[in-house]
């Protein structure tokens, strides 16, 4: 950073009198900027165009090391057609979820959100386990409930172990041609 002096007539006095910076970080004279001065905390960051989350430099490198380091699993889906009631684990293709799941393939994995939509205008509850496949080892992490609406979207913050399948199950009432995703978030 260059010095900044401002000149300042004082109508009367003779010549103008000079003020500016005259000591930072035990520097003192003629300061001028040097490496290390400011941490990237202490920088402001404009975030208009890009939009990221972050008031100082600092934040930003941090989101955006967050972001890079991080993998969203598209494809997390589970399904089933017809009038679905409680006890019933939902699909991945044509095969129940608890026999052959959606496979967790990311490590650190934790499910951020989950998506849910039907045909009717009710409420049920759905219940994410995940599992060695064909239902052994089924470890419940959680649950959702619809109430009275086509479908919702959750935040959820359900840790899962990577090399897992992750099923689905409508747990209390009943649905119909109900669909559902997960958004995970790990590391590759």
């Amino acid at each position: 950073m260059a010095s900044t002096f401002l000149s300042i007539d004082c109508g009367g006095t003779t010549g103008p009198v000079t003020s500016g910076v005259s000591s930072f970080n035990g520097r003192t004279g003629a300061v001028t900027s040097q490496s290390g001065d400011y941490s990237a905390a202490q920088v402001t960051y404009d975030n208009t165009s890009s939009l990221i989350p972050a008031a100082n430099v600092q934040a930003a490198i941090d989101y955006l090391a967050g972001q890079s380091a991080s993998s969203a699993s598209p494809g997390f889906s589970f399904g089933r057609a017809g009038l679905v009631n409680a006890g019933t684990y939902l699909q991945c293709e044509s095969v129940p979820s608890n026999v052959s799941g959606r496979w967790v393939f990311i490590n650190s994995a934790v499910i951020e959100e989950v998506f849910v939509s039907n045909e009717l205008n009710t409420t049920y509850t759905l219940e994410f386990y995940y599992h060695d496949g064909n239902s052994i080892n089924e470890t419940l992490l959680g649950s959702v409930t619809v109430s009275a609406a086509y479908g919702n979207r959750f935040s959820v913050n359900w840790a899962v172990p990577s090399n897992k399948q992750l099923s689905a199950k409508v747990s209390a009432n009943s649905a119909k041609n109900i669909v559902c995703g997960l958004s995970l978030r790990g590391t590759i």
